[in-house]
């Protein structure tokens, strides 16, 4: 069963939540504190230096999943990765706000792309493509994300997280999402 709970970040743990949110989406629970534990990043290093790439793909493997870390020169070879890897049911981490930031892409559903920000306000929102390139955006020519890839991508929600996305809005959504997905399952 999955847990989706997303939750905001305490300051420099944006890497930290994104890791637990993209696991998250793929059917695989853990805690802050096994976070910190994966990343090798105490609470108190994250909330003073934050998490770099290297260490999220360290603990993306030790939560026994595959990374696909990218660094594109193109708005269009990102597009066409990031595509096939929401395609797939992979969630993928990004590197938004010039570096200083990750953030998790739940979803794609015709035009719009779902996002899980745990430094902002909403939390969840959609945009389309043209605003999600500019927030990854680094430096006028690179963007850089990791596709994260289970072991079992059947329990992955990504490719419906445009129907959960409704209920996930409301914040009352426990039992409707147990309700929902189990019904998805069938």
């Amino acid at each position: 069963m999955h847990n989706l709970q997303f939750d905001y970040q305490s300051a420099g743990m944006c890497g930290h939540r994104s890791l637990i949110h993209a696991l998250a989406l793929l059917g695989i629970t853990i805690t802050e504190k096994e976070a910190c534990r994966q990343t090798g990043i105490s609470r108190s290093k994250a909330q003073g230096s934050g998490t770099s790439e290297d260490k999220l793909i360290k603990a993306i493997r030790k939560a026994g999943c595959k990374s696909h870390a990218h660094t594109c020169h193109s708005e269009k070879q990102a597009k066409t990765l990031i595509d096939a890897f929401l395609k797939k049911g992979m969630p993928v981490i990004i590197s938004t706000e010039d570096e200083y930031h990750w953030a998790v892409l739940a979803g794609k559903y015709r035009d719009r792309y779902y996002w899980i920000d745990s430094a902002d306000p909403k939390l969840i929102g959609h945009w389309e493509w043209d605003d999600i390139a500019e927030w990854m955006e680094y430096d006028d020519t690179e963007y850089y994300f990791i596709g994260v890839e289970a072991k079992d991508m059947s329990k992955s929600v990504v490719k419906r997280f445009h129907i959960l996305y409704p209920l996930l809005k409301l914040r009352q959504y426990r039992p409707i999402i147990r309700w929902l997905f189990n019904g998805i399952r069938g």
